[in-house]
């Protein structure tokens, strides 16, 4: 008996007493078909087939040695529930991954979600991408196939080979490698990533940060406002200015200076060569610090700096000081 007669056959048990639930002859059983309601069947050449797909149950009659593929649609469009029985020396079943869509795949295929392929491609992260292609999962969620020779993926964003990924002002950006580079700067909000370009730094300056040319620029770390960075011209250096700090704070203010032609002092810049002494520049090679005091060279500070800033000098060479006293050897 051919299958279209056996299903004829069935249809007639339907109309000889299978209604709403099936109340069936001797040696014959219900199945609650998806297609077509509740039928009466002969188990020796059919049988019921149970289906589970995303959640939903459902039951589908076949020939005997037959299965069923289930899904809500078909993959090629076609109205309707996808239901078809298939035999599985020949076919597979394709169902979505989403458990949407089906079809039916030959057996020597293979299957990715409700696609069908051969060798010459590959189902990778519930795509069909090419055999030498790879998959891309952006952060949406979806997935794109891309050539690694000529692309690459780097943390679900697809980039050239040649391009590297920058994750700065709450975006991602690729960058080509020869041109720009991705650098990191230390902030006291935290870490903050900037695109310069290739001979650039980064600098923070006063909670600004930016790209900066190595060949006319110096970045200073720390030593700017609020504990920021300095950025000086090439060639200049940092020094400590005089500070008055708001109470509590501890940091040290710091300006550029150019030490080919000044001197870095314990509070002030100085003329090149100069050194400081409280609070004051002299040249070394004229006079000498003494206790706070400048004093000519050869000379030496006789007793102690008075209250309104006086003090006295003599040259060692023809006096002595006593208890503050100046007198001649």
């Amino acid at each position: 008996m051919t299958l279209g007669v056996k299903y004829i056959f069935v249809m007639l048990l339907l109309a000889a007493g299978a209604f709403a639930q099936c109340s069936c002859g001797a040696g014959y059983e219900c199945c609650n078909d998806v297609r077509n309601g509740y039928l009466c069947y002969n188990p020796r050449e059919y049988e019921c087939n149970t289906v589970v797909n995303a959640g939903v149950v459902v039951q589908a009659m076949c020939e005997k040695g037959f299965r069923t593929c289930y899904a809500p649609r078909a993959a090629n469009g076609a109205t309707g529930a996808f239901v078809r029985c298939y035999n599985p020396a020949l076919y597979q079943c394709a169902v979505s991954f989403d458990g949407q869509t089906g079809d039916l795949c030959q057996i020597t295929e293979k299957a990715c979600g409700d696609r069908c392929f051969g060798g010459d491609h590959q189902c990778t992260d519930g795509v069909l991408c090419g055999a030498t292609e790879k998959s891309c999962v952006f952060t949406n969620g979806t997935v794109r196939c891309y050539y690694p020779a000529t692309h690459q993926c780097i943390d679900g964003v697809l980039c050239g080979a040649d391009e590297g990924l920058c994750a700065f002002n709450n975006t991602r950006q690729c960058f080509k490698l020869a041109e720009h580079k991705c650098l990191t700067v230390s902030t006291p909000a935290g870490n903050v990533n900037i695109l310069c370009g290739v001979n650039e730094g980064a600098c923070n300056v006063d909670g600004d940060v930016q790209c900066y040319g190595k060949e006319t620029h110096d970045c200073f770390a720390g030593k700017g406002l609020r504990g920021t960075d300095l950025l000086c011209a090439a060639g200049e250096r940092a020094c400590a200015g005089n500070q008055q700090p708001a109470p509590g704070e501890v940091l040290r203010e710091f300006q550029c200076y150019n030490f080919a032609n000044q001197t870095c002092g314990e509070s002030q810049l100085c003329a090149a060569g100069e050194l400081e002494c409280s609070g004051r520049c002299y040249n070394p090679s004229v006079y000498v610090c003494d206790g706070g005091a400048i004093c000519e060279v050869n000379s030496r500070l006789c007793g102690a700096i008075r209250t309104d800033g006086g003090y006295q000098c003599y040259d060692t060479r023809r006096y002595y000081c006593n208890n503050g006293v100046v007198l001649p050897n």
